[in-house]
């Protein structure tokens, strides 16, 4: 699930060979939820005069995006 697009697109094209070539560009699920998350960090640092390094903020918002994905999981597997 953390690998399936966010925002699929679709773009199929006949190669020369006969294949056909299909490209989803744009971001995963993971990807998608961990830049929300870090939006939300970033839009929140300072209230409290406390403020995270950008190692922490990268790092939280990956865990709580993978949080997020395995909830969603739980959810599709019951």
């Amino acid at each position: 699930m953390a690998d399936k697009p966010v925002f699929p697109l679709e773009n199929q094209r006949l190669l020369e060979d006969g294949s056909l070539f299909k490209q989803h560009p744009g971001m995963t699920l993971r990807e998608f939820a961990a830049i929300s998350a870090m939006q939300g960090m970033l839009a929140s640092q300072g209230n409290d005069g406390e403020y995270y390094k950008p190692n922490e903020i990268i790092r939280e918002s990956v865990w709580y995006a993978d949080s997020l994905l395995a909830e969603l999981q739980k959810g599709r597997d019951a």
